[in-house]
C-alpha cells in the first residue's frame, strides 16, 4: 500500500516522487533514531533496565533483585549510567541488605568496582558499620588495599 491510496488521494507525479524518497527517509530516519535510543537505554523483558536493579538493591528489595538478576542486565552498571554512580552491590554494601549482597555475589558481580573517588562495597560497608556485610565481601575477595578519597582503606573507614 502506498501513500496515495493509503489517503485515498491522488497526487502529480512529481509529488509522488518526492512524496516517496521524504517517506524513505523519514523512515530510515526514525529507525536510526529508534536504534540509537535503544542502545542508550536498553529495554529489557519487562521493562526492566539496569536501575531498576540498582534501586532495588538499596531498598534490600531481596525478590525483586532476584527476579532482575534472571534478565540480561549488565551486574555492574552505574546508576543513571554515569561514571561515578553506585553500583548495586555498593547500594546494597552501604545499606547492610546482608541477603542482597549474597544474592549478587553469587551471580558474579564485580567485587571491586570503584566510584572515580575510589570507593568500593567493601569501603561503603566499612564507613556503615555493616560487619557482615564486610565479612562476606572479604570472603568473595573483595581488595582490602583498595583505596577511597583521601588515600583511606577500608580498615580506616571501619575504625
Amino acid at each position: 500500500m502506498n501513500l496515495e491510496s493509503s489517503l485515498g488521494l491522488r497526487f502529480p507525479f512529481r509529488i509522488r516522487r518526492s512524496a516517496g524518497v521524504l517517506l524513505a527517509v523519514l523512515a530510515a530516519t526514525l529507525t536510526m533514531l529508534m536504534t540509537l535510543v535503544q542502545s542508550a537505554n536498553p529495554q529489557l523483558p519487562g521493562g526492566a533496565q539496569s536501575d531498576d536493579l540498582i534501586d532495588a538493591a538499596i531498598k534490600g528489595d531481596l525478590a525483586r533483585v532476584n527476579a532482575l538478576l534472571d534478565t540480561k542486565l549488565d551486574l555492574n552498571a552505574r546508576k543513571g549510567n554515569q561514571p561515578n554512580g553506585a553500583t548495586a552491590l555498593m547500594g546494597a554494601s552501604q545499606n547492610g541488605h546482608l541477603e542482597v549482597v549474597r544474592a549478587l555475589l553469587d551471580a558474579k558481580v564485580d567485587v571491586n568496582a570503584k566510584l572515580d573517588n575510589g570507593f568500593t562495597a567493601l569501603i561503603l560497608a566499612s564507613q556503615y558499620d555493616h560487619a557482615e556485610v564486610v565479612r562476606e565481601l572479604l570472603n568473595a575477595k573483595a581488595d582490602v588495599n583498595a583505596r577511597g578519597p583521601r588515600g583511606t582503606e577500608a580498615l580506616i573507614w571501619a575504625s
